[in-house]
């Protein structure tokens, strides 16, 4: 599943082709695992099972298939934050020279690859937002496939999947099995392990740790039905074995901005009434980059127990107070740790990817 770590020891981090290759990441995957299913091969039903590949489609003719990729706009969200968030450079040209570079190596299945790109403004990701732009994406640009980057609302996914577009997941966004079944056969998360066995592998880090010894537990969640679920059957009984239990338990709704912040505020307050000195959160997303700006701002400072899907690499580097002390379960450890701990390139493909950027004059 993967090691504990000690959030004390990082210090944040942009890896070169990691950090800014959403294009990198986005057009490299869709070739690993779609290139069969524009194929028409039996490979393709292994790797996408039950899409129909005996016909062209949608987004798809003889000779090109239209993958839809996100231009994320984080300014203003760095604005409001008043973060220095990793300068993400020219995305449109980050995608047009892997598309390239993917065109001129026989593109996806013999087919070239139109590239349609989308702008998104990270600030005003709402459900609503979200809900039109999958909608732009699979009805009005009819692509085959779409990169998913920077989505956090739980609406965009079944949006694609009703639509019979492919989705491939770039967004620390967890997703119980159940929930990835639902989306099945349109959802792919290659980088990400199912929630549910991440938080069942908290058992170990509280016992390696002893993070729950002498503390007064507070639960921090994204309100989803999914996320209720996982901590009633998964991280309750956890606590429970270990003869403790939450004193606090707050669950924060990102579908509306104004509900979203009270519910911080709120949470903030009613962590610090009840003593609470201990915090793990559910639901990754942008949950705790949030909540640690009003922590901040109201002296609030638990020890933290998190997973990969919580940001950790840019949540040391913009909050590393906060995160003094913080321990949990790395399960997808390139995004965890700066580049001193996992040189770049680490292999072939980081290694191609840098070429193709290099080649690119970007």
């Amino acid at each position: 599943m993967g090691a504990g770590f000690d959030a004390t020891r990082r210090t944040g981090g942009l890896r070169r082709c990691r950090g800014r290759g959403a294009a990198a990441f986005a057009v490299l995957a869709v070739v690993a695992l779609i290139a069969a299913a524009c194929s028409g091969s039996t490979t393709a039903n292994k790797a996408i099972a039950g899409i129909d590949v005996s016909s062209n489609g949608r987004g798809v003719t003889d000779d090109t298939v239209k993958i839809g990729f996100t231009i994320l706009d984080t300014a203003s969200l760095a604005s409001a934050l008043k973060l220095e968030l990793p300068d993400q450079g020219d995305q449109r040209a980050q995608v047009e020279a892997v598309v390239s570079w993917v065109n001129d190596n026989g593109g996806i299945g013999g087919r070239q690859v139109e590239a349609v790109t989308r702008d998104f403004e990270a600030l005003f990701d709402t459900a609503a937002s979200e809900e039109t732009l999958c909608n732009e994406f699979a009805k009005d640009d009819e692509v085959f496939a779409v990169t998913l980057w920077g989505f956090f609302q739980e609406n965009m996914r079944p949006c694609f999947a009703a639509n019979e577009t492919v989705m491939l997941e770039g967004t620390l966004y967890p997703l119980p099995r159940s929930t990835m079944e639902d989306l099945a056969p349109y959802y792919m998360a290659p980088n990400f392990a199912v929630y549910e066995d991440v938080i069942s592998g908290l058992e170990g880090v509280f016992n390696e740790t002893g993070y729950l010894e002498g503390g007064t537990i507070g639960v921090l969640g994204v309100d989803t039905d999914a996320n209720r679920d996982i901590y009633e059957t998964e991280l309750v009984p956890i606590l429970e074995d270990a003869g403790t239990e939450a004193a606090e338990v707050r669950w924060i709704d990102l579908k509306d901005t104004a509900n979203t912040r009270a519910g911080y505020e709120q949470a903030v307050i009613a962590y610090k009434a009840a003593g609470v000195d201990r915090l793990i959160t559910l639901g990754g997303s942008r949950l705790l980059s949030y909540f640690l700006d009003f922590a901040a701002k109201q002296d609030f400072s638990p020890r933290l127990l998190l997973t990969s899907f919580d940001n950790i690499d840019f949540n040391s580097a913009s909050y590393p107070e906060l995160m003094d002390g913080a321990v949990g379960l790395s399960a997808s450890p390139s995004w965890d740790f700066i580049e001193e701990q996992l040189p770049s390139p680490a292999n072939d493909m980081e290694e191609q990817c840098s070429q193709i950027y290099e080649d690119a004059g970007i």
